[in-house]
Order: C-alpha cells, then sequence, then structure tokens
C-alpha cells in the first residue's frame, strides 16, 4: 500500500520536501511539522485503504459462500461458489446472480435468449441479451 502511495504526484512532491527540509540551513522551519503532516496524511490514507479492502473482503467472502447449482457425477449439486473450478457446468435460474464469469450453454429463452442485468459490473440497470451457444442450445438436460 505505501508503494501505491507514491504514485499520487502530491505525496511524492510532499516526500521530496521532507528530503529538503533534512538538510540543515534550508528550511526556515523545523522538520517535524514536516515530518509530521506527512506522516499523518500517509497514515490517514492506510487507514482508509485498509478499511475498503476490509470490506471489500467482507463482501467477497459473502459472495463465495453463497450456494450454486453445479453439475457433478451427472447430477446438479448446491455448493458454495468458492468451490466452482474451472470448466464446471452451471445451472443459474431465473433472477438468480452468476457466481462467476460464463458462457452460456443453453437458454429456455427463445432462442436461447439470456436477459442479463449487469447492474454489479457497470451499474446500469437495463437488461443486457445474451445468447446460448447454437451447438450446445438443445442441451437442457444433464443427461444430454
Amino acid at each position: 500500500q505505501l508503494f501505491q502511495q507514491f504514485h499520487r504526484a502530491f505525496n511524492i512532491f510532499w516526500l521530496f520536501q521532507c528530503v529538503v527540509v533534512l538538510i540543515p540551513g534550508l528550511a526556515p522551519y523545523s522538520y517535524v511539522t514536516t515530518l509530521g503532516g506527512f506522516a499523518f496524511v500517509l497514515g490517514v490514507t492506510f487507514l482508509k485503504d485498509f478499511y475498503e479492502d476490509y470490506q471489500r473482503l467482507k463482501s467477497d467472502r459473502q459472495a463465495n459462500s453463497q450456494p450454486v447449482e453445479v453439475m457433478r457425477n451427472g447430477k446438479f449439486v448446491k455448493v458454495p461458489a468458492w468451490q466452482l473450478l474451472v470448466g464446471d457446468v452451471v445451472r443459474v435460474n431465473a433472477n438468480e446472480q452468476f457466481p462467476v464469469d460464463m458462457v452460456a450453454l443453453t437458454s429456455s429463452g427463445e432462442d436461447g435468449l439470456c436477459l442479463v442485468e449487469t447492474s454489479n459490473l457497470d451499474g446500469e440497470r437495463n437488461l443486457k441479451r445474451y445468447f446460448a451457444l447454437d451447438a450446445t442450445n438443445k442441451l437442457n438436460t444433464p443427461a444430454a
């Protein structure tokens, strides 16, 4: 996190100012006030970033613990989202959230049409049209 703070031009300028203040005879004021202020700003920013990261961690844990229907051994079973593996076949019913990035293999909609709300990703509440793959759209039972 400290490295990210120095991607901001103001923090780089302030660090340069702190170095100049440490050189005797160049600064008309005490180095303690400059270094103290810089440390305070970095500390507050660090605490803010830590709080945001912690909130994101809690949100991720909640999302990853949601039950998902996944095909295992030819049957759909419910597992927590964190147990999904690359290549798993996931069944998503109407008005459910997508647990991961997915390819629509089949849909109960006409011509494989899926209407998806992507407000969690881009903030737009309108429905976007996606279509299941033509090659797999007729496969709508676990046995198929």
